[in-house]
C-alpha cells in the first residue's frame, strides 16, 4: 500500500493499478467519509487516468478533464469528466471498485456517454424522427467493441432499466428507441455505458482496449451529433406543444388543467394541488413522485399555505398518476379528468380512441411469474442456498439494508420479495426481475406492468 498524498507514477502505456486503486478506496473507507476519500482517490488516480485516456487518444472528440474532482456521496469513484463542447450531450468516465455503483453499472472503469436527464429542448426526439439518422445512431450502438462486458443502453423509467447492446437484442434496442423518440414531453435521458472490467484493466492490453473503447465512444458521439442537429433544424415542427385534448380537474380546493401530449398526460403550471395528502396516500407508489416534485420546486407551496402550485408544464406517465399527486390520494385519471365545464370523462373521450383493452379493469400479468420465483425459491432453503439468494439480489443492484447495519447472511422467500418490491417503480422492478429470472432460469416471462402489487414500505424492507 503506498502512503496517503503519495504520487502514484505508473509506467506509461501498462497496465492501470486497479487492484492498488481498490485496496486504497477500502483502507480510506474505514477512516474517512465519502466525498474525503473520493478528493483523495481523485489526487492520486485522476492524473493516472486522465493520462491513459490522452494516450489512448481521447483528445478529441471526448476532452477528458480534471477540472472538478467527483465527490459526490453515492459512489467512491474517481470521475473524469468529459467535455464534448455542447450541451445536448454529456459524458465521462467513471473508476469504481463495489460490485456494481449507484447506477448499477459493474465495478472497473465505465464511460457514460447520453442525453441530459429531466425535461427541455426535444432535440434528440426530433432527430430521431429522420430515419437515416436514426439508423446511424442504432449502428453506431452495435459498432463490434473487444470487451468482455457489452456496452449497456438505459432509458427513462417508462421504457425499463439497461440493455445490453449484443446482436440477439438489436430488435429490441430498436423497438425502446422508437417508443423513445415518440414519447413526448417525458424525460430526455438516453445513455449508455461502455465498461472495461478490472481484469481488462490490468492485463497488457489495456491501452489496446483503451483505444477501441475511445473509438467506440467517438463514433456514438458522431452519430448524436448528427441526431441532434437533425432535430435543432427541425425542432419548429416538434409535437410536444400539440395538446390533442384539454381536461380539468377539480377536487376541493384545487383546480388542475392537463392536456395528452405524445404517451403523456401533461399537468400545466398554474395549476394547483392539495396541500395535505390522505393517510393512505403516505405508503401509495405515488408519493414519491409527489415529494420528488416538491423536493425540485415544481410544485411549491401557496402563499397561506392552502394548495400546491405547479411551476412549470410537468408530464406524468399516465392521468391516473397525475391525479393521485394532485388530490393526495389514489385516483383514476380515466374517470377524475373531465372536459372543461361538462361531466364527459377523459375515459369517455379515449372511447374509440385507444384500443377497448386499454378502458378495461388491469389484468395482473405478474401473477404468473411471481408464481414461478416464488417456488424457485424454495430450492434455496439452506444456508448455501440463502447465501447464493442474496448473491442474485447485489448482481441485479437490489439495495440489501440490515437495521443494525450488518451484512445479511440468511433471507426468507418473503424478504426476498419485499427488498426487490420496495423500490416502487415499475421499469426499476422489471430491470431487477429480468436479472433475477436469468440468475435463476426461471423461464416465464417477466411483466411489464406490475399494478395491483402489494409494494412494501422501502423504510421497514
Amino acid at each position: 500500500m503506498i502512503e496517503q498524498g503519495q504520487t502514484l507514477r505508473p509506467e506509461a502505456g501498462g497496465p492501470f493499478p486497479f487492484e492498488r486503486f481498490a485496496a486504497d478506496a477500502r483502507q480510506w473507507g474505514e477512516q474517512h467519509d465519502v466525498r474525503t476519500v473520493n478528493a483523495l482517490l481523485d489526487d492520486r488516480y485522476g492524473p493516472v487516468l486522465l493520462d491513459a485516456l490522452l494516450q489512448a487518444g481521447a483528445g478529441q472528440p471526448l476532452r477528458p478533464s480534471r477540472d472538478r474532482s467527483f465527490t459526490g456521496k453515492r459512489d467512491t469513484a474517481v470521475r473524469i469528466p468529459f467535455n464534448l463542447g455542447t450541451h445536448e450531450f454529456w459524458g465521462g468516465a467513471k473508476l469504481h471498485h463495489q460490485e456494481h455503483n449507484a447506477d448499477g453499472v459493474p465495478r472497473g472503469l465505465s464511460f457514460t456517454l447520453g442525453l441530459p436527464h429531466g425535461n427541455g429542448p426535444e432535440m434528440a426526439r426530433q432527430g430521431f424522427q429522420d430515419e437515416a439518422a436514426f439508423a446511424a445512431y442504432l449502428e453506431a450502438l452495435f459498432a463490434p467493441l473487444p470487451l468482455t462486458q457489452p456496452p449497456l443502453l438505459e432509458s427513462h423509467g417508462s421504457l425499463g432499466r439497461q440493455t445490453p447492446l449484443i446482436p440477439a437484442r438489436r430488435a429490441e434496442v430498436e423497438d425502446k428507441l422508437r417508443r423513445y423518440r415518440n414519447a413526448w414531453g417525458q424525460s430526455r435521458k438516453l445513455q449508455v455505458y461502455v465498461i472495461l472490467t478490472p481484469e481488462e484493466l490490468e492485463s497488457g492490453a489495456f491501452l489496446e482496449l483503451l483505444q477501441a473503447a475511445v473509438a467506440w465512444c467517438a463514433g456514438l458521439i458522431a452519430a448524436l451529433q448528427r441526431v441532434t442537429a437533425v432535430g435543432a433544424a427541425n425542432l419548429d415542427t416538434a409535437p410536444l406543444a400539440q395538446d390533442r385534448d384539454t381536461y380539468e380537474l377539480t377536487f376541493e380546493n384545487v383546480r388542475a388543467l392537463g392536456a395528452r401530449v405524445g404517451e403523456t398526460f401533461v399537468v400545466r403550471a398554474g395549476s394547483t394541488a392539495r396541500a395535505q395528502v390522505a393517510p393512505s396516500f403516505e405508503t401509495h407508489h405515488y408519493a414519491k413522485l409527489r415529494a420528488s416534485l416538491i423536493e425540485e420546486g415544481r410544485l411549491t407551496l401557496q402563499p397561506g399555505g392552502e394548495a400546491l402550485v405547479f411551476q412549470q408544464d410537468v408530464p406524468f406517465d399516465s392521468a391516473s398518476a397525475a391525479a393521485a399527486v394532485i388530490v393526495g390520494r389514489a385516483a383514476n385519471g380515466l374517470k377524475e379528468w373531465k372536459e372543461p365545464g361538462t361531466n364527459r370523462t377523459l375515459r369517455d373521450s379515449l372511447a374509440g380512441v385507444l384500443p377497448s383493452e386499454w378502458l378495461q379493469a388491469p389484468t395482473f400479468e405478474w401473477i404468473p411469474f411471481f408464481e414461478a420465483l416464488a417456488g424457485r425459491l424454495l430450492d434455496f432453503e439452506s444456508a448455501e442456498g440463502q447465501v447464493e439468494l442474496l448473491r442474485v439480489l447485489r448482481t441485479a443492484g437490489v439495495n440489501i439494508n440490515h437495521d443494525q447495519g450488518e451484512a445479511l447472511s440468511v433471507v426468507d422467500p418473503f424478504t426476498f420479495f419485499s427488498l426487490v418490491l420496495k423500490s416502487k417503480s415499475d421499469a426499476r422492478i422489471q430491470g431487477f426481475f429480468e436479472v433475477i429470472a436469468r440468475e435463476l432460469n426461471i423461464q416465464e416471462a417477466v411483466p411489464r406492468t406490475f399494478v395491483g402489487v402489494p409494494w412494501s414500505d422501502p423504510r421497514s424492507a
